[in-house]
């Protein structure tokens, strides 16, 4: 746990208030990754310029110092809601101590974040004609085995099946069709734009892949909050909208990175005023 308060120094307050980060940093040579992160906003202070805030440091992050892939660091930042007017950051020491077990988010170890193929992927953020538009570009990886891979095997195997049992020109080009028909679900699958469009009613889940496209659609008074969960062995990791006793539905997912997969759903907890549970 991390408690304290922030003085801004300022003679007028931000009305909107201040907003407070804590990141834990791992550093080496080469670059700096952030190993996990959390976000509060302190509405209004308690004092004459008096910000208080506090965070719940996960009991398997790492401390302060030395780590197997370079230095750690844990640093606070802070500033105003919604005017540039105060901007700091605080280089913090967290040591381990014994306590109870934290109830947020996990921190993806050091081995995982190094392991985690794959390009990195975001989520963006626009304003359109009616709501808020969050767009994941295409997957770049793929669970389990890369299932173009299997495909292109089994289209072999029955080209030799074909071969073998002297099959006339019409299952020859009702195999061509059907591959035809497979690769096309496979591009739309996997290579499709994920775009969430928010209203103040509902929100829309649309895959879109060229001039294809699909939409689901549901009320925004159904979400109960929001969850990182393993979409993948690889591992791979995907954010669901979670509906209270009705089925959750996966919104993004294909992230390598599970930090990546963290931020997103904290970015739509913010959009859509729901929790990460």
């Amino acid at each position: 746990m991390l408690v304290g308060v922030i003085r801004t120094g300022l003679s007028e307050a931000d009305p909107a208030g201040l907003i407070v980060n804590l990141d834990c940093l791992e550093s080496d040579s080469d670059l700096t990754r952030r190993l996990w992160t959390a976000e509060i906003h302190a509405p209004s202070p308690t004092g004459p310029d008096t910000w208080p805030f506090h965070f719940s440091i996960p009991e398997e992050a790492p401390p302060s110092g030395l780590s197997p892939n370079g230095v750690v660091l844990w640093r606070l930042r802070a500033r105003t809601a919604s005017r540039s007017v105060f901007g700091a950051s605080f280089d913090l020491g967290v040591a381990r101590v014994q306590g109870p077990p934290s109830r947020v988010l996990p921190v993806p170890p050091p081995t995982l974040l190094s392991r985690s193929g794959g390009a990195r992927r975001y989520i963006r953020v626009s304003e359109e004609a009616g709501g808020v538009v969050v767009r994941l570009g295409a997957r770049t990886s793929f669970p389990g085995p890369n299932p173009i891979v299997l495909w292109a095997f089994g289209l072999v195997a029955a080209l030799w099946l074909l071969v073998m049992t002297v099959a006339s020109s019409g299952a020859y080009v009702f195999l061509g069709l059907a591959n035809a028909a497979v690769a096309l679900g496979l591009l739309y699958t996997w290579f499709a734009r994920v775009e969430l469009r928010v209203t103040s009613d509902e929100v829309i889940v649309r895959r879109v892949f060229f001039k294809f496209s699909d939409a689901r659609r549901f009320a925004r008074s159904e979400l109960t909050g929001l969850r990182v969960n393993l979409t993948g062995p690889e591992p791979l990791y995907g954010v669901r909208m979670e509906r209270g006793n009705l089925r959750p539905v996966g919104v993004f997912e294909g992230f390598s990175n599970l930090l990546d997969a963290h931020e997103a759903a904290r970015t739509l907890s913010r959009i859509l005023g729901r929790p990460v549970v």
